[in-house]
């Protein structure tokens, strides 16, 4: 890695000593934790109307080529570390290691209490402990460390205000110039978003963080080649940084190349091992291929571990029902649904499972009656698979009633995949009403595209 404007990307090989995992330090017993959150970026565009998602291809061998863009004038190679302590903890936090941070901020005399307080939340923060955060900031909390916060509350007016007042004062420090990005990329702006991790990663050649973060608006983008790469930079700079290899299985497992995908995971889950969705996505790869023993095997242990997380349960529930072990299924997703403050999206994937069971055990109006509610309350975000499944059964059913409400319900989908598939549907059963409304849903939440185009012709063409 070296601090030029144009970073060429070197992938390294499968068998590259410095991808081993380290020796794992942790405890294998201990409790499963949650990591670091990741940036909220938009979906993928859709590629083409006809066809259902866009495979990303192995990204062993690619050419590689320029993958950080070029800062913006007043930031090219100006960002600077802090000079002391301060800078020597921003970028341990860059190097994704909150907790020397923390280790380190708990022995450091010389800082000032604010920007001590602001150093500790964002290492808080990177952990997921939104509690503990507000808790060390207080209610005079400083600047940049309110900034932070309000990131991970949403709250992007105030995060940029914060940023803003900072930047003014130190235009040059990594750590302001780091949250801005951030503040960039969740207003929507991941040009200057991508600007601001580019000029960050170049001042601070170890900070894998920021190469994590490029390669997830890359990838949202459109341009998995190199973010692929980006995560395998990330990943060799910080073995325990989970977050990189996390996305390069997933990314594995959406072109169907699941032996690479668990060979991955099984050396993060190594490194790592009190990391929780590693072990998540083992248990969804071993029931997507079928691998039922196995699956129930996994799902069981996780269960045990981590009885209340939502997500592991209801992926031991899918397990247990592969498997045909539908009591037990039930029992867990009732569990899941009697859970206080349970997120939308995961009660929707519960009444969904719990509407398989019903229809593997031919109660068709059970299955249907479960789907209806779940796609009535459904959030836009998770509402299109929902309302797909409502019109397929409605279909296998020869239920028109169905059919007309699933397609009815999926305009409120957020999902251009979902909306694509039930325009589709919808024309296939000569409802063109039906498709046209949802084609131009869908374009909607595209303008200016190529997708945008191709539906333009397809609702022409109904």
């Amino acid at each position: 890695m070296t601090d030029t404007d144009d970073m060429i990307a070197t992938v390294p090989s499968p068998s590259d000593p410095a991808l081993d995992p380290a020796p794992a330090s942790a405890d294998p017993k201990a409790l499963p934790r949650r990591d670091p959150l990741t940036l909220k970026v938009p979906p993928r565009p859709a590629k083409d109307v006809e066809v259902e998602s866009v495979r990303w291809w192995r990204m062993r061998g690619l050419p590689g080529g320029v993958l950080l863009p070029a800062a913006a004038d007043d930031d090219s190679g100006a960002l600077e570390l802090a000079p002391g302590a301060a800078g020597e903890i921003e970028q341990l936090l860059g190097e994704a290691q909150p907790g020397a941070a923390l280790e380190r901020l708990s022995k450091e005399m010389d800082l000032s209490a604010s920007v001590k307080r602001t150093l500790q939340a964002r290492a808080w923060l990177m952990d997921g402990k939104v509690d503990d955060a507000r808790a060390i900031l207080g209610a005079d909390a400083p600047p940049l460390g309110d900034a932070a916060l309000a990131l991970a509350e949403n709250d992007i007016a105030r995060a940029e205000a914060r940023v803003a007042s900072v930047r003014a004062q130190q235009p040059r420090d990594v750590g302001v110039a780091y949250l801005h990005a951030l503040v960039r990329v969740a207003r929507g702006d991941m040009a200057q978003g991508a600007e601001l991790l580019s000029a960050v990663a170049r001042a601070v050649p170890s900070h894998a963080v920021a190469r994590f973060q490029l390669g997830q608006i890359l990838f949202s983008q459109g341009d998995p080649a190199r973010a692929g790469t980006l995560y395998e930079m990330a990943w060799q700079l910080q073995p325990g940084f989970v977050s990189p290899p996390l996305a390069l299985a997933d990314m594995l497992v959406e072109s169907r190349q699941y032996g690479e995908a668990l060979g991955i995971l099984e050396r993060v889950c190594a490194a790592v091992p009190s990391s929780l969705p590693p072990r998540q996505l083992q248990l969804r790869i071993l029931v997507e291929i079928g691998e039922r023993a196995a699956a129930v095997e996994l799902g069981k242990s996780l269960h045990e571990q981590v009885p209340d997380d939502p997500d592991t349960t209801l992926l031991y529930a899918d397990a247990l029902t592969d498997a045909d072990q539908t009591v037990e299924a039930e029992a867990l997703l009732q569990q899941v649904l009697e859970l206080p403050g349970l997120d939308p999206n995961q009660a929707v994937r519960a009444r969904r499972l719990q509407a398989r069971i019903a229809l593997v055990e031919h109660r068709a109006d059970e299955a249907i009656a479960t789907l209806t509610a779940a796609a009535e309350v459904a959030p836009p975000s998770s509402c299109g698979e929902v309302c797909l499944e409502l019109v397929h059964i409605g279909a296998a059913q020869n239920r028109d009633k169905e059919i007309d409400l699933g397609l009815l319900l999926l305009r409120r989908s957020s999902d251009v995949s979902s909306l694509v598939s039930g325009a589709l549907l919808a024309r296939q059963h000569h409802l063109l009403e039906h498709a046209k409304a949802l084609a131009e849903r869908a374009r909607s939440l595209v303008p200016g595209t190529a997708a945008a185009a191709q539906l333009d012709g397809f609702i022409a063409g109904l």
